[in-house]
Formats: C-alpha cells, sequence, structure tokens
C-alpha cells in the first residue's frame, strides 16, 4: 500500500481514537476538563514506553520499541481488565474513588515527569540513544501491521459503543439520573475508562504522545451547537471529524517541511492546542455575557 495513504488512514484512526478517549472521560467524569492526560493514562503509557526502551538497549532486543510497549501495554490492559472484574460495584465507594481520580491522575503525571527527567540523565550519561521522538507524536513510521491493528481497534470501538451508548447517554445526565433509570453507573464508568486507556495507550505507543488533543478535540466538538448533548453525534460524527483534521493537519506536515526537516504534528499540537483552548473558552464567555446582557428597545 502507498506509504502516504497507509499514513493518512493512521493519523484518521488516531484523531478518531483521541476525541473518543476524551469524551468517554468527560461524560464519565462530568468534568468539560477530564482527558486521558488529566487522569494519568498518558503518564502510564509514557512510563511503559521508558521501560520498554530501558529493556531493549539492556537486553538488546532485536525488535522495535513500538512494537514491545504496545505489547507490554496490551499485556497491563489485559491484567487492569482482570483485576476491575474482581471489585464491588457499591455506589457510594466508587463515587469516592471517581472525585478524587483527578487529582491523583495529575499528581502521577508529575511522578513521570520526574521518572523522565532521571532516565533521560542516565542515558545522556551512558552515551546511549534516548527515544525523543516519542514525545511528539508523528507519524513517520508507520507500516502496514499498525494499519491493521488500528483496524481491528476501531472496529471494536465501534462495538463498544454500540453496545453502550445508552447507558453513557443516560449517564451524561448524571450519576442519580442513571440509577433512576435502572442502570448502575458503576460498570458503565469502568468500561468507558477501560476503553478510553486502550485507545489512548494503543496510539501513544504507537506513535507517540499528542498533547492536549484528548482534551481540545471533545471539549471543541461538544461546545458546537449541532452536537451538543447528542452522545449519539459526538461519537460517531465528532470522532470522525477529529479524525479526518488529524489526517489533513498530519498530511500538510508532511508535504510542508522546515529546512527539509518535518515538523511532527505531535510539536503542533503542544504548541497550538492551548491557545486555541484558550480561544474557544473566552469565545464561549463572550457569547454567554452576550446573551446575559440586558437589551435595549
Amino acid at each position: 500500500m502507498n506509504y502516504e495513504i497507509m499514513r493518512f488512514v493512521c493519523a484518521f484512526f488516531v484523531g478518531c481514537f483521541l476525541f473518543t478517549a476524551g469524551n468517554l472521560t468527560q461524560t464519565v467524569t462530568q468534568n468539560q476538563l477530564s482527558s486521558p492526560s488529566t487522569l494519568g493514562f498518558d503518564g502510564v503509557v509514557a512510563l511503559i514506553i521508558l521501560i520498554c526502551h530501558l529493556l531493549i538497549t539492556s537486553l538488546g532486543i532485536s525488535h522495535s520499541l513500538e512494537f514491545v510497549s504496545s505489547a507490554v501495554f496490551l499485556i497491563v490492559f489485559a491484567l487492569l481488565v482482570l483485576g476491575l472484574k474482581v471489585k464491588n460495584n457499591n455506589k457510594q465507594d466508587f463515587a469516592v474513588y471517581l472525585s478524587d481520580i483527578l487529582i491523583m491522575g495529575v499528581c502521577f503525571n508529575l511522578f513521570v515527569g520526574g521518572v523522565f527527567s532521571l532516565f533521560y540523565f542516565f542515558f545522556l550519561a551512558k552515551g546511549l540513544e534516548f527515544p525523543s521522538q516519542l514525545w511528539f507524536g508523528n507519524f513517520k513510521f508507520v507500516n502496514f501491521f499498525y494499519l491493521c491493528f488500528l483496524a481491528l481497534v476501531f472496529v471494536a470501538g465501534l462495538i463498544y459503543l454500540k453496545t453502550h451508548l445508552k447507558k453513557l447517554s443516560a449517564l451524561n445526565y448524571g450519576n442519580d439520573f442513571s440509577w433512576n433509570m435502572g442502570i448502575n453507573p458503576v460498570p458503565v464508568i469502568r468500561r468507558a475508562l477501560l476503553a478510553a486507556f486502550l485507545l489512548s495507550g494503543v496510539s501513544y505507543c504507537f506513535f507517540g504522545v499528542f498533547s492536549f488533543l484528548g482534551l481540545l478535540f471533545p471539549f471543541f466538538i461538544r461546545s458546537l451547537p449541532y452536537f451538543r448533548g447528542d452522545l449519539g453525534r459526538q461519537f460517531y460524527v465528532g470522532s470522525l471529524v477529529c479524525g479526518f483534521f488529524l489526517a489533513f493537519l498530519d498530511n500538510a506536515v508532511f508535504h510542508l517541511t522546515f529546512y527539509g526537516a518535518e515538523i511532527p504534528v505531535g510539536i503542533l499540537s503542544t504548541f497550538l492546542g492551548p491557545l486555541l483552548m484558550i480561544l474557544i473558552i473566552a469565545v464561549q464567555k463572550q457569547s454567554e455575557n452576550v446573551a446575559k446582557a440586558p437589551k435595549n428597545h
């Protein structure tokens, strides 16, 4: 398959994954500033990548870092799924846990940042190669195996949404509303967070970190009148919009090089993401102020 087509499709899948992961976390936590990053998912994946790179360097493993870290991540994910199955579905216990998960995620990310600094110092002191390219997501090294694996995850995500959309829609109105509808929100929240962890983890292991997109994509889509309050439109249409946006953005950086070097699309998301977020919030606040202002007759 043509390299540029594979790259475009992989970027499309990752854009869909990052939006879906972010929208799931914002839905179940009922917090529009929630994302896989603020929940600590990015930190877990980054720690896995660092450990795998250390093992590859120390043991002389011949496989690529992307392959090894993805395999280890899937093992961790499977163990997490099995571990959560034995947990109870107590409403009060889980509510307390969910209220603290954001601050725990932020603290864990700070911890991983410290670990990253130690690893970087260690590898620099030893004169070893450090996988700095994975900290700014890019699609330079796509291949057919990556494409097929992402396609399988995409299909699995569609199946998950088809079977859970009704419960997620009830949860979108609050936990108490879900209980009144006869839906136990605890397993719904667990599965949603696991799905978000899988989607973001696969993206980061294969292609590196795309900072802010897991927060910016759903925040922007949910703010548009066409998508507001309709989870079906958000997940099915919004994910496609974000997928194509990331694919076209990556296609642009692929063709528009800087002195012959390609700027990773992950750098653009890190640089432009916070600015766009501020702009969106400012526009929203301005609209709210205009709507609240008394009208002169």
